[in-house]
């Protein structure tokens, strides 16, 4: 639980792959190659109070796009860097801003697997030991990844290396969820530290390879997913 905790969060994310439209002459499935690089810095403070996660500001939030060898550059305007992140899985309104409405662009931006998120939640309930592994269960998972809803979950973690000031952990396993009624296939493979003395996680690298069916109204696609976030404790955010 990051509730009370002051952060300063910096992400990259990286995503290749294809986009998968249907194809109106004869209903097949045509791959697009789509490919992003975004990066995101923004203070947070963790809330627990009206179904509320952490409210954040962002000092940057930008990315860009090629699709199908067209180029696009996407940012969060400067007067919607307050965000409010509330509980959940996928949905608009789970990410909010109290000066104003956001653009679809910028919800796209800000609605990253494993970045809406206090990755606090991956820890287990209780004591374990090195080597020692726990399952996620289907909610956690569904927050992680913004999805709908989890159908089936194989992710485990566990304890590779424990110091004084550390303790290093591994994710992985596969698992199939929804979103919009559309099923996806995931396979999660990724490695996640617990700062001991300041109790938050400090750093979490995580690759996410899915595979999301076509939508009557989106496209479906093949993607691998990388994300990875280095968050430090501040004793204040100006």
């Amino acid at each position: 639980d990051h509730a009370g905790a002051t952060l300063r969060v910096k992400t990259a994310v990286e995503v290749a792959g294809s986009l998968k439209a249907k194809s109106q002459a004869d209903d097949t499935a045509t791959g697009i190659p789509v490919k992003v690089d975004a990066e995101m810095i923004y203070d947070e403070l963790g809330v627990a109070n009206a179904g509320l996660v952490s409210l954040r500001h962002y000092w940057k939030a930008e990315a860009a796009l090629d699709v199908n060898k067209s180029e696009q550059q996407r940012a969060l305007r400067t007067d919607r860097n307050l965000i409010l992140l509330s509980a959940g899985s996928a949905s608009s309104d789970r990410i909010t801003s109290p000066r104003g409405a956001l653009l679809r662009s910028e919800l796209e931006l800000l609605d990253v697997p494993a970045t809406v998120f206090p990755p606090e939640r991956l820890l287990p309930t209780k004591p374990v030991s090195k080597d020692e592994t726990w399952s996620h269960n289907d909610e956690v998972l569904a927050e992680l990844l913004r999805l709908q809803s989890v159908t089936s979950n194989e992710v485990t973690s566990a304890v590779t290396e424990v110091t004084d000031a550390v303790a290093k952990i591994k994710l992985s396993g596969k698992m199939q969820g929804k979103v919009d009624g559309v099923s996806t296939k995931i396979q999660l493979v990724g490695n996640y530290h617990f700062d001991r003395r300041n109790k938050i996680v400090s750093w979490i690298a995580i690759a996410i390879k899915e595979d999301r069916e076509v939508g009557f109204a989106a496209p479906g696609f093949q993607v691998t997913t990388r994300v990875r976030s280095v968050r430090q404790a501040l004793a204040q955010s100006k």
